[in-house]
This record gives structure tokens, C-alpha cells and sequence, in this order.
């Protein structure tokens, strides 16, 4: 059965608008123009509708794609239910949550400095009572208040939270569900790579990226459910950059991409053994600054909680701000006394220069965290760790 599609003369103006370019606009009106107004179910000027061609029909699905918006197919002969004929999808209640959910998130951080000077006015409190100092002048009219509340507090709440935490509250509830995409036009060598980081991460799905906007897949992820994303970029065909973006809201982190070597350039298969798909027990060693604390807090929740007798092992080795990543299984021949180790790869180490606070899609998030040109003279400097 052929379709046609039919589009009112009150609707037509509508997929105009965002359309730039005088030609652009002028070809439209010409085209319009053309067409007849002929249809038996019409029963007033107003609710005429227009037969379009074939030609015009791929033009306006582009126009209908921008605006979110599905044009409605009818049978040959068959009446029109309204003048509106296109119909929305249900994006707008995800975005009123995307919304919703984001203020509630700006809220809470903007009162970090509330809660800040709060803070520090107990502290002060706390110590001229061990001390035995009289109070600050410029707490005499709340010191009754506050120590109130210094009796009321405990281990969680002697120390306010910050928006940092509240990234990650819900992450043990629920496995990470990440998506691997890769920059465009992608080379052999990295999308062999992308694959098996599909492989070391645990529900992970990787995605061709083709001609997506980094914005259109953040939006689809945080419609699926998705907790992280990650980008993997190259230069000339070698690997040199790992993005890492924690959904809905952030973290992003930024890494640099050294001495990669895959599965697939390892000609010694045997010695190398099998992948397997369990969840693997997470080593993180040497990140005893906050920012190593940090970083290894982004790592960590890619993984999901493994079982206690799993034998896949995934390591992450910080030295002199280089995160080393190797890949093991280990088997045990002869009690727990001999244990043999295998590298299943890949392997690759890891160099963060920038950590934001919001998605990768958001140019205008604040930075956490970033390396400076005058930071990199100071190599006895350690970021991570000691």
C-alpha cells in the first residue's frame, strides 16, 4: 500500500524556523507554493491538507528530525483525525525530569557555602571548649545555639558534604551501565581498542559514533539509563586520549593515553589466555592524595561489585602520576601458596589532566581540577600520590 504524507497549512511554518540561509527559506516558499490544494477530507480552508512529493518528503523529515517531531502517515484516501497531524514524542517529560533533576542538583551545591560557614563556626566552638579559651567575639550571641548542635552531631555529620559525594549516593545500588564510543572516523587500531575496553568493563555496549553529536549521545544515555560514558580519541592512528563522564551530572575526567598494546597485537596467544566476562576485583594502588582519592573514586565505580572467588583482576598502579592499567587472571595449581598470574590485556597507562565538574557535553562546567603549563616543571611534584 503506497503512503502519503499530508502536512495542514497551519503546520507548514512551523519546521521553517530553524532553517538559516536566504536560499534556504526561499526554496521552501517556492516549493509550497506549487502545491496543490486538493484533498476530499478538507472541510475548510483552514484544514486543508497538502500532497507532498518524494523529494520534498526526505527534505522535511531532516527539518522534522531538528524539531523532535514525527510526521504522521495516511493511506491514500484516508481522512486526516485533526488538523494537527504531527504528533510529539514523549521526550519532553524526560526533559522536564533532566530538568528537575538538575536544579535539585545546583540547589544542594550552592549551599555547600552555607554549610561551609556553619562549619567552621562549630569548629571554632569545639576548640576553644577543648582549650579552654573563651568563645570568639563574633560567636557570643550563637554559641548557645551551635553547641547544640555540636552534641547532636556524630561521625557522619560532624563533617558536611559536598556535591563530590553526592555524585556517586546511588552507585551501589545499581550496576554501572556504560556506552564505549570512539571519535569520528575512526582508524583500525582504535576501534580494535574500543572493542576491548567493551571487554574489560563490565556492561559496557560500545557504539559506532558515525556523525553523532557528543550533546545527542549524552541525552540518549541519560534517557537509557546509562552511568558513564566513555570516549576514546587518537592521533595518526594510535590511542592517546580516554574520556570518562559519570551521568547524569558528572565527573568528567580527562586522560591522557600512553603505550597502549592490545589483545590483538600480542601474537602469543596461548601464553596470553582466555577473557572471561566475570566481574572483576579492583586494585587501586598509590592514590593517597585527595586528588588520587578522587580519580580513584571515577575508576572505581566503572566496575561492579565481583564475587569473592572470581579470578579476574584489574589493577590500577599509580607512580609518579602515571596510572599503570594491567589485566590478570590467576589460577591456583597448588594451594594458595602457588599462584600463577596471566596477562590477558590490554595495557596502557593513564595520565589525568583535567577533571570537571559537570558532562563532557557541557563546555560552561567548572574545572575541579586541571594541570597547568607551570605545573609540569615541578617533577618532584606528585598530584595522585606520594
Amino acid at each position: 500500500m503506497s503512503h502519503v504524507f499530508y502536512f495542514t497549512t497551519t503546520t507548514l511554518v512551523k519546521p521553517l524556523e530553524p532553517c538559516s540561509g536566504s536560499r534556504c527559506r526561499h526554496r521552501h516558499r517556492t516549493l509550497y507554493s506549487q502545491l496543490p490544494l486538493s484533498h476530499p477530507s478538507a472541510a475548510t480552508p483552514s484544514h486543508t491538507l497538502f500532497p507532498l512529493r518524494t523529494t520534498t518528503i526526505t527534505h522535511l523529515c531532516s527539518l522534522f528530525l531538528r524539531n523532535r517531531v514525527q510526521p504522521l502517515t495516511l493511506a491514500v484516501g484516508e481522512i486526516a483525525p485533526s488538523p494537527l497531524i504531527f504528533q510529539i514524542p514523549k521526550v519532553k517529560t524526560m526533559l522536564r525530569r533532566n530538568i528537575r533533576l538538575r536544579r535539585e542538583y545546583l540547589y544542594r551545591k550552592s549551599l555547600e557555602g552555607k554549610e561551609r560557614l556553619l562549619y567552621e563556626k562549630k569548629r571554632k566552638i569545639r576548640e576553644a571548649l577543648e582549650e579552654g579559651k573563651p568563645f570568639p567575639t563574633e560567636l557570643r550571641n550563637e554559641e548557645a545555639a551551635l553547641r547544640k548542635e555540636i552534641e547532636l552531631e556524630d561521625e557522619l555529620t560532624a563533617v558536611p558534604r559536598t556535591h563530590i559525594d553526592d555524585e556517586y549516593a546511588n552507585a551501589s545500588e545499581v550496576d554501572p551501565k556504560i556506552l564505549i564510543t570512539t571519535s569520528r572516523d575512526p582508524s583500525a587500531p582504535l576501534t580494535q581498542f574500543a572493542k576491548e575496553l567493551k571487554i574489560v568493563f563490565p556492561n559496557a555496549q560500545r557504539m559506532n559514533r558515525g556523525g553523532q553529536v557528543i550533546s545527542e549521545i549524552i541525552e540518549t544515555c541519560r534517557a537509557h539509563e546509562f552511568t558513564d560514558v566513555i570516549l576514546v580519541h587518537e592521533h595518526r592512528g594510535v590511542p592517546d586520549g580516554l574520556i570518562i563522564s559519570h551521568l547524569p551530572f558528572g565527573p568528567t575526567a580527562y586522560f591522557g593515553l600512553l603505550n597502549v598494546v592490545t589483545r590483538h597485537e600480542i601474537r602469543d596467544k596461548k601464553a596470553m589466555g582466555t577473557m572471561p566476562e566475570a566481574y572483576p576485583h579492583i586494585i587501586l594502588n598509590n592514590f593517597t592524595t585527595k586528588l588520587g582519592e578522587r580519580t580513584a573514586n571515577i575508576l572505581r565505580h566503572l566496575f561492579p561489585v565481583p564475587k569473592p572467588d572470581t579470578k579476574r583482576v584489574v589493577t590500577f598502579a599509580n607512580q609518579s602520576d602515571y596510572i599503570s592499567f594491567r589485566h590478570h587472571i590467576y589460577e591456583k595449581h597448588g594451594g594458595a601458596k602457588s599462584i600463577e598470574l596471566k596477562e590477558i590485556g590490554p595495557r596502557f597507562e593513564l595520565r589525568l589532566y583535567q577533571i570537571k565538574l559537570g558532562t563532557v557535553d557541557q563546555t560552561e562546567a567548572q574545572n575541579e581540577w586541571v594541570i597547568r603549563p607551570y605545573m609540569r616543571t615541578t617533577k618532584k611534584r606528585d598530584f595522585l600520590g606520594v
